[in-house]
């Protein structure tokens, strides 16, 4: 087994133990309730909602739990000695919390094919959900490195929410109308998750499809760049070097 994938599958496995898989299985179903108790037929507009929340949160909480449990049990100042090099060690990380989005994409799209009507393709939601992902699990990954404890990582996932998803939330439930604002919400990476989400369904046009792929791809060779210069630091910070 090569060191990526032992890594990989240590990462799952303590997902698994402090039950991070298990509260991952939870708000999927809490996304299921929704649809459920919606009173609508058709959830093709608010699936890709409910799913753009989900890739955009939960990665950032699932990685931020998981380096902060890795604290806990003292395995980040092993890093600084071991031959682990810290891409791999970051990639395992962005992998798992795929791993936990897609599972969630299965079972609600799976649901709203099962019990309600939605016109959007599956392969396009796949590969929408692993791009969204692995770029928040990176964000996760650089507002971890910058919190003192859970509670900071909480509150640093907050300011994010807030400053740049709540804008594109309010503007995909009508409530951002003007044309300048909407413009401007292209500056954000939410807005490029939403459009990928609602890509087969909604009339955009190929070029809106193309920077919105471009802007996540970059994106998360940025935020690989930053976490993998501010690695060291912050695990030299957390084992108490």
């Amino acid at each position: 087994m090569s060191l990526v994938a032992a890594l990989f599958r240590g990462e799952l496995e303590r997902q698994a133990r402090y039950n991070i898989i298990a509260a991952s299985l939870v708000v999927a179903i809490v996304w299921v309730g929704v649809l459920h108790f919606a009173e609508i037929g058709d959830v093709t507009a608010l699936l890709p909602l409910l799913l753009m929340i989900d890739s955009v949160t939960m990665p950032i909480i699932l990685v931020g739990a998981s380096m902060f449990f890795e604290k806990q049990e003292g395995s980040i100042r092993s890093l600084l000695v071991s031959p682990i090099h810290h891409g791999e060690y970051i990639g395992s990380k962005a992998a798992s919390t795929v791993v936990t989005s897609v599972l969630t994409l299965v079972i609600v799209f799976g649901y709203a094919r099962i019990f309600r009507e939605v016109h959007l393709g599956f392969g396009a939601l796949l590969g929408a959900v692993v791009l969204i992902s692995v770029f928040h699990a990176l964000v996760g990954v650089l507002i971890t490195y910058r919190a003192r404890d859970f509670t900071g990582m909480l509150m640093g996932m907050f300011r994010y929410v807030v400053i740049i998803m709540v804008p594109v939330v309010l503007e995909e439930v009508g409530i951002i109308q003007h044309e300048l604002l909407r413009r401007a919400l292209f500056l954000l990476p939410t807005k490029a998750a939403s459009t990928l989400l609602t890509a087969t369904a909604a009339d955009f046009a190929p070029w809106e499809i193309g920077a919105s792929i471009a802007y996540l791809v970059l994106g998360i060779v940025a935020l690989t760049v930053l976490a993998l210069r501010d690695f060291s630091n912050f695990a030299a910070r957390e084992s108490g070097v």
